[in-house]
């Protein structure tokens, strides 16, 4: 019984080595996995303040806005509606993508 009991310890030993690496791993990657998170972050709170900007920008330099028109119902261009023939599905195509990619 002495035998299988030092067996035992032995087993229970490498077991608990294990379990240490184990943890040691684990905390290396919630480490990594913060720092990833606050990358992330960052980039959204950059992207947050510089994308409304960059639409209003780019929707008034279109050329379907005549700004020196003389009649307020010719300001905005007859073809406008391109935009968002072209916006909008290319939106929701985008979504899908994010969609299915992360399931």
């Amino acid at each position: 019984t002495i035998m299988v009991q030092g067996i035992f310890n032995l087993i229970a030993q490498q077991d608990q080595n294990t379990s240490i690496g184990i943890a040691r791993d684990s905390r290396m990657i919630a480490a990594e996995s913060k720092r990833d998170s606050t990358s992330m972050k960052t980039i959204a709170v950059v992207t947050m303040t510089f994308l409304p900007g960059t639409f209003i920008a780019a929707i008034f330099s279109m050329p379907m806005f005549q700004w020196d028109a003389t009649s307020p119902t010719d300001v905005v261009n007859k073809r406008f509606w391109v935009y968002w023939s072209i916006t909008i599905p290319l939106t929701l195509l985008t979504f899908l993508a994010w969609f299915f990619r992360i399931r």
